[in-house]
């Protein structure tokens, strides 16, 4: 613990701050930045050149431990607010302008982070959704939406943009491979290898299974056939 002479206050801000870098690991960073910017404003006026000195470097530090556990420390926007910060000298108006200017730049960046975090997983709920309900015949793109809390358009807009595919092109290679490794290792017909994956019909099957394997069910079967006969 750095060294805090008699203060009483002190003591207790500087508390107050190791207990905010103690929870970097856990709190939701934007949170942080709040308690950060709470504590920054409990700030009295008048401070002693030593007393700004310390207060300034463990706020520095708060904040640069914060930036680089959310891996952010390099981001250009949040480097240069850091560097102005560093840089001021201890003029109290000067460093604490600066500082604002950080937390504002760093509550601008990790709110991107956070939405791109949550959109992320957001999206590996979708994926989820799909692999576990790919056979249920009635699985459609409203239903996931409603398992993943977004509008069907926004989970589209989502899986595009994390995956470059849509909900039925993720659905139906789902079930396209699906349908090819039943059709290698089962003696299943294709009709109940087209119900088990989750289409209605043959047909249905026959359509995307061209699409995602280039081949035909019939094709695939007649070739495993094949290679069991030569196996044996």
């Amino acid at each position: 613990m750095p060294e805090t002479r008699g203060d009483p206050w002190l003591r207790l801000w500087v508390d107050r701050c190791q207990c905010l870098a103690g929870r970097v690991g856990s709190a939701e960073p934007l949170v942080l930045i709040s308690e950060i910017r709470w504590l920054f404003g409990d700030l009295p006026t008048g401070l002693s050149v030593i007393d700004q000195c310390l207060l300034r470097s463990l706020l520095g530090q708060l904040v640069s431990r914060l930036l680089r556990f959310h891996k952010v420390d390099s981001h250009a926007d949040v480097a240069r607010a850091f560097l102005r910060f560093a840089s001021t000298g201890l003029d109290a108006d000067h460093w604490q302008r600066e500082f604002r200017g950080l937390l504002d730049q760093c509550d601008v960046v990790l709110g991107a982070e956070t939405i791109s975090r949550l959109a992320h997983v957001q999206v590996e709920r979708a994926l989820c959704a799909i692999q576990d309900r790919f056979t249920d015949p009635s699985l459609n793109l409203d239903e996931v939406a409603r398992e993943v809390a977004l509008s069907a358009p926004h989970i589209t807009r989502l899986l595009k943009l994390h995956t470059g595919l849509g909900f039925l092109t993720h659905l139906h290679r789902k079930r396209s491979y699906a349908a090819h490794r039943l059709l290698v290792e089962t003696n299943l017909t294709v009709k109940e290898i087209a119900a088990t994956v989750g289409y209605r019909s043959v047909t249905q099957l026959n359509r995307h299974f061209k699409r995602y394997i280039d081949s035909t069910p019939a094709s695939i079967r007649a070739v495993a056939c094949l290679n069991t006969r030569r196996a044996s």
